[in-house]
């Protein structure tokens, strides 16, 4: 049996903790901590913000030339992808 590359082990470790880190900071955004009048964020707004800022680094690695996304995925994956996210923000 041949061991993954050392790419996809790392690929792999960096994909858990960013989504660890995510899960957590969700639960922390939206769990109330101080006074019965501070406002909140839900966690809609939360997951805006957070795609915002993945898409903004996705922006960064392809204009700067580190990594290149073309044909990454068809029209037709996009915009069902598009419906879950809307739906899920707006739950």
């Amino acid at each position: 049996m041949k061991m993954p590359s050392k790419n996809v082990i790392f690929g792999v470790g960096f994909y858990a903790l960013c989504s660890s880190s995510m899960l957590f900071f969700n639960k922390l955004s939206v769990s109330p901590d101080g006074p019965p009048h501070e406002h909140v964020m839900g966690p809609g707004p939360v997951s805006c913000i957070q795609l915002g800022f993945a898409i903004a680094f996705c922006g960064f690695l392809y204009v700067s030339g580190i990594e290149s996304f073309e044909n990454i995925t068809n029209l037709h994956t996009l915009k069902m992808y598009t419906v879950y996210c809307v739906l899920f923000v707006g739950e």
